[in-house]
């Protein structure tokens, strides 16, 4: 009998220890959900990646489920990554999915988008005004005088009065030969336009014509209002800073050297670059295309911007975004001559 119970007693204690170590097989839950950012904001059309940090390290299910609380203002897919759809504000939730209930949210600001395409045409938003990229009529922004120059207009027209314009390389300078349309001779933007508004309608507007309904040519207060945003100031001849070799980091108005390495993305054409005080990122370059009067003249060399505004107080006259040395948003110019064209976008 003795013996007999010395097994059972062994067999008892070995129940024992098997029951011990199987109590030590326990789920390890997440405590605690760190995101990489607990405020973000982001533009319609934009993205942004949020990531994790699960404690404990070694939690036995460290996976989250993402969530939006509003997802007409902000998407979130299974990776993290927000997408924003429309102006306003959403929570971003990741929460562990092994059922611990833990939790940790971004509070996401979706504003306004500052550059886009609308019509197959590139813009970028500067003091309020959604600005075209590039000129009418051209290809590039910059590169080439023959690309980013685009076509010439007089105050009301909507198609140049030449059919082909031929540009030639001058020292420090551009020039053109034409092919006139009909009877014109190269004289023919001393005959005016037959649009005798004091603003230009859509029928009459070569922005409209050629880049469709929601593009126009700008207005005088949106030129002014463009140089405000880069210095401050909407006044006439602000002085432009040179650059050749030194990026542009600071917001303010550059006149970019036809050849020079600090911004690559402008080289092959003299210009002005206008850089938001907003934000640096967001910045317009309109080439020196000169202007045409009873010739061809001052390419490379000036730069006159076509706006919608005629001067009420001399009707012969029109405002012009005028760029050299300076920059004056509100010059006037006689409306008979042929001006580059940068739409805006409505």
């Amino acid at each position: 009998m003795k013996r007999k119970s010395i097994i059972a007693v062994l067999l008892l204690g070995i129940a024992g220890l098997l029951t011990s170590c199987g109590s030590d097989d326990e789920t390890i839950l997440v405590k605690s959900i760190t995101l990489s950012q607990v405020t973000a904001t982001i533009e319609v059309g934009e993205s942004a990646k949020l990531t994790v940090k699960v404690i404990p390290s070694d939690a036995e299910i460290p996976a989250v489920t993402w969530t939006s609380s509003n997802e007409a203002v902000a998407k979130v897919t299974s990776k993290g990554v927000v997408s924003g759809v429309a102006e306003g504000t959403a929570s971003i939730n990741a929460t562990a999915k092994d059922g611990s209930g833990v939790t940790a949210s971004c509070l996401v600001t979706v504003t306004a988008a500052t550059r886009g395409t609308t019509g197959g045409h590139d813009w970028v938003q500067i003091g309020g005004v959604k600005w075209a990229t590039m000129n009418v009529g051209a290809t590039t922004v910059a590169g080439s005088d023959k690309t980013s120059y685009g076509d010439f207009f007089t105050w009301g027209e909507t198609t140049p009065r030449y059919s082909s314009m031929v540009l030639t390389e001058k020292y420090n300078t551009t020039d053109a030969t034409f092919t006139w349309k009909s009877s014109w001779a190269n004289i023919s933007y001393t005959s005016p336009s037959d649009f005798t508004g004091t603003k230009l309608d859509a029928v009459h507007d070569a922005a409209t014509a050629n880049w469709g309904s929601r593009w126009r040519t700008p207005t005088k207060e949106e030129f002014m209002a463009l140089v405000e945003a880069c210095t401050g100031s909407s006044a006439n001849d602000q002085a432009v800073k040179t650059v050749i070799y030194e990026k542009v980091t600071e917001p303010g108005i550059y006149w970019l050297q036809k050849v020079q390495t600090g911004e690559p993305a402008y080289t092959g054409v003299g210009g002005i670059l206008f850089v938001s005080k907003a934000n640096t990122a967001r910045r317009v370059f309109f080439p020196l295309s000169g202007e045409i009067g009873a010739w061809y003249d001052n390419g490379d060399r000036c730069g006159y911007y076509l706006s919608s505004s005629r001067n009420t107080s001399n009707t012969n006259e029109v405002y012009v975004l005028f760029l050299f040395g300076e920059v004056s948003p509100a010059r006037t110019e006689y409306y008979t001559g042929g001006f580059s064209v940068r739409p805006v976008l409505d």
